[in-house]
């Protein structure tokens, strides 16, 4: 698709840097450059890169930024994954319904999403809070890294802009906006590190703050337009296709075979026996020993010629006797 937003994955494009350049300083330098969430902090990256190894820096320099690292990645999926798991679990989901037609592919497709959410629904049902089990055990992790920032309130009418500060690090942090500096939180919608000090300052739901991306209410979703079937709708068949080329020439059949008497293939699993319409040729070995001014070679007649005896020469003294 040409307007889509495409993303490589970080796994193959590390497994080639390293295939090209042995260097164990620059090993791991494809995922450092991967996790950067600002654009600033990618450029001092590869300037670093530049100095170390200019062939290195040139082959990053290839591919395009928005398809491989964070600080350019788009705010609208709210998703930061590197690698293409997702997609290749999907692909194996739905392997069954690949060699499908289009339109069944389709409507099978839709079905097994429709039963993988039912499926969440259940799950979901008996669960207290706002955010899925797995986002939640996310931003519990957080918490304790958050108290180690400091969050001052920048003097805004609706109180809700922090500069959270620590060991000479400041990032801006915006309430009202659901921004930070960082660009974790407009990535993913989940609430980051700092943003977790700001919304602490002011004693605050975390749950409140996590963008709806992340956490939807089935309550704002729109309904689904009704499909209109058609039942009068006949599909076309596809079109013949002619060949360019001279179409094959009939096979003859040989003269010995039988017309109209095809050669069975069920349970014929030998070779094919040779003709019988040829005869084979006899060959015929002289038995008696070779005299003086005889061939060796043996005598060939077809099969319809009879083969003249040979009389062996009588002894000469013999002759002289008589």
């Amino acid at each position: 698709m040409p307007q889509a937003r495409h993303r490589n994955c970080v796994m193959h494009m590390w497994k080639n840097f390293i295939n090209r350049f042995k260097d164990l300083y620059i090993k791991e330098v494809v995922w450092e450059y991967a996790r950067c969430t600002t654009v600033a902090k990618f450029k001092n990256c590869m300037e670093r890169l530049k100095a170390v190894n200019q062939r290195a820096w040139e082959y990053l320099s290839k591919f395009e930024q928005e398809t491989w690292v964070k600080a350019y990645f788009s705010h609208g999926p709210k998703v930061d994954n590197l690698t293409n798991n997702m997609c290749e679990m999907f692909n194996a989901k739905i392997i069954n319904y690949r060699s499908k037609p289009i339109l069944t592919m389709c409507e099978e497709i839709r079905c097994y999403l429709m039963r993988r959410m039912v499926n969440h629904k259940r799950v979901l049902e008996n669960h207290p809070g706002k955010l899925a089990p797995v986002l939640q055990k996310r931003m519990d992790i957080l918490v304790t890294p958050s108290t180690k920032w400091t969050a001052e309130w920048v003097g805004d009418n609706e109180r809700k802009r922090f500069e959270v500060s620590r060991k000479g690090s400041k990032v801006d942090v915006d309430l009202i906006k659901y921004t930070c500096s960082c660009n974790r939180w407009q990535l993913t919608g989940m609430l980051c590190t700092l943003a977790l000090a700001a919304i602490g300052k002011r004693h605050d739901k975390a749950e409140d703050y996590v963008l709806s991306a992340a956490a939807p209410n089935p309550a704002n979703v729109a309904p689904a337009p009704t499909r209109v079937t058609r039942s009068t709708l006949v599909i076309a068949p596809p079109g013949a296709t002619v060949t360019p080329f001279r179409p094959p020439a009939p096979t003859t059949t040989p003269p010995c075979k039988a017309p109209g008497k095809a050669p069975s293939m069920v349970n014929n699993t030998s070779r094919p026996k040779p003709s019988k319409c040829i005869p084979k040729q006899k060959i015929f070995r002289p038995s008696a020993p070779l005299v003086q001014g005889q061939s060796s070679t043996p005598l060939v007649a077809p099969a319809h010629q009879e083969v003249p005896q040979r009389t062996t020469p009588s002894d000469p003294t013999s002759r002289e006797s008589t």
